[in-house]
């Protein structure tokens, strides 16, 4: 990982920016489809994919879904997304905005499920994001984390290379619970897909 592009897994911009999201394509794609399966999206779902990137976890979602939102701070990410849903975006089905996590511009009660894959760890006041997403979240709702690097006891699992640069907050699931329950979801169950190369996180709002 050369430290041009280190910045850009953070916030992507300009070409650099670009070519970290074509990596997350392929990078991605494998624990992004297992994390779909293990969710299993309904007709009537309606989600949001938080710091959705190119738009890769939109697309699948907006398969299954009815209707799929998707907010990335960098107005790269968000370019990029819109592109690879382009029909899906012409039709209604999905929609795109430039934000963080903590100005996601949708009324409370929203979203039956959102997603948030590979971005918790950038996260700098994840206690508030948290609760920002129960409030958005309808009552049964599921939030799902997905994330390639997470602490085990003293140890840190698929350490990533630079971690001081990309200045990654990376966290137990017995952190998770306690951070994700704090927020007020009922119900916080982990597990491990992709081989054991990635820690799957579903917080339910009673």
């Amino acid at each position: 990982m050369s430290d041009e592009l280190l910045p850009n897994y953070r916030k992507p911009v300009g070409e650099a920016g670009r070519e970290v999201i074509a990596k997350m394509y392929v990078g991605h794609a494998p624990m992004t489809r297992l994390l779909v399966d293990v969710l299993q999206p309904k007709k009537d779902d309606v989600a949001l994919d938080v710091g959705c990137g190119g738009g890769l976890a939109v697309s699948l979602l907006a398969e299954k879904a009815e209707k799929v939102y998707g907010v990335d701070y960098s107005d790269i990410s968000v370019e990029k997304a819109r592109e690879y849903n382009r029909d899906a975006v012409h039709e209604g089905r999905v929609i795109i905005q430039q934000a963080d996590v903590l100005g996601i511009p949708f009324p409370d009660g929203t979203f039956s499920l959102v997603t948030a894959i590979e971005t918790v760890y950038f996260w700098d006041r994840v206690e508030e994001c948290y609760r920002k997403i129960f409030q958005l979240l309808k009552p049964g709702g599921r939030f799902a984390i997905l994330c390639d690097a997470w602490r085990d006891g003293d140890g840190i699992v698929n350490e990533p290379d630079r971690m001081d640069v990309l200045r990654l907050h990376l966290y137990s699931p017995d952190q998770y619970a306690a951070s994700l329950t704090g927020a007020g979801f009922a119900k916080v169950e982990s597990r491990v897909i992709n081989d054991d190369r990635a820690l799957c996180v579903i917080a339910s709002k009673g």
